[in-house]
């Protein structure tokens, strides 16, 4: 069950880890630091401020589906330079940085699309089936204990030209591989994913995720999640599993122009504001409290 809690520290990790990962001069140990809602100003730069702001919008979906809509607004403080001009130099790159990180996607971000973790339900029981081109990643949608003992079966082909099908049955899910004319497995690691994706009963269960490159024609075979299981206090959380609305989608972007602090114009702050949105199951939010506009929406990736 992802929170507007779990967006707002998905996005504190994914600005703080993103920017750093992009933007780590040589030699230079200041490390970008994301930062939830902090505006009293007494903070060390590089800082980006993270906040929701008004309320959240939100829309039933069918499948018991919730989807949510909400605004952001960030804040990045610049490296102080040495003149005025360096100063919005330096703006107009972080302005660059960010226009990646929202854009274009870093890390396990994609465009227009930044992970939504999950911070309190544990972590989902998995297991992966075949290798290099015709990998898939599989997880069960609930996190925690109940995944563990999932089946997952690629069977071969019922004959030539058969199509590719998908089946549930309690903890199983049944991919019967298409065949090709000679009746050997003619279904690559994407088609397998989608055909999940496609499939209500199969995908209230597992979702799949296969590799970069999902090309590879997949082959039989048997594998049971494991793994489940509650995250230690110290341990990190673990990425929401690989469904559409476990991405939080980005939309109406405006980052920029940098702004100069009117006391001090070696130091520079970059605005931006966004919309993300993403989807849950069951009820509603229980006790929210931020405030921010965000909405849930069960998009493809």
């Amino acid at each position: 069950m992802r929170t507007p809690v779990d967006a707002l520290r998905s996005l504190q990790r994914y600005f703080g880890e993103g920017l750093h990962s992009i933007d780590a001069p040589e030699g230079d140990q200041r490390r970008w630091r994301a930062e939830i809602a902090k505006t009293d100003g007494r903070f060390k730069r590089p800082q980006v401020n993270i906040a929701l702001v008004d309320t959240a919008a939100f829309a039933d979906r069918p499948a018991g589906r919730v989807d949510y809509r909400r605004p952001v607004t960030v804040q990045a403080f610049c490296r102080e330079a040495e003149t005025p001009h360096d100063a919005m130099l330096e703006g107009m790159r972080v302005e660059h940085l960010l226009e990646r990180l929202l854009l274009d996607g870093v890390g396990d971000g994609r465009p227009n699309r930044i992970p939504l973790h999950d911070f309190t339900d544990g972590r989902a029981a998995a297991a992966t089936t075949g290798e290099g081109t015709h990998e898939l990643r599989w997880a069960a949608v609930e996190h925690g204990v109940a995944g563990n003992g999932i089946e997952v079966r690629l069977e071969a082909p019922t004959g030539p030209d058969e199509p590719l099908t998908v089946a549930r049955d309690d903890l199983v899910v049944t991919v019967t591989l298409a065949g090709d004319p000679a009746g050997e497995p003619a279904s690559s690691a994407g088609e397998v994913a989608d055909a999940i994706a496609d499939d209500d009963d199969a995908s209230a269960l597992v979702v799949a995720e296969p590799g970069d490159d999902a090309t590879g024609l997949c082959a039989p075979e048997v594998v049971a999640l494991a793994g489940g299981g509650a995250i230690a206090p110290d341990e990190p959380a673990q990425p929401a599993a690989r469904r559409p609305f476990d991405f939080m989608r980005v939309d109406d972007v405006t980052i920029g122009p940098p702004i100069a602090d009117p006391q001090e114009r070696r130091l520079v702050m970059v605005p931006a504001t966004f919309f993300v949105m993403w989807s849950r199951r069951g009820l509603l939010l229980e006790g929210t409290t931020t405030q921010a506009t965000v909405t849930l929406r069960s998009d493809p990736r």
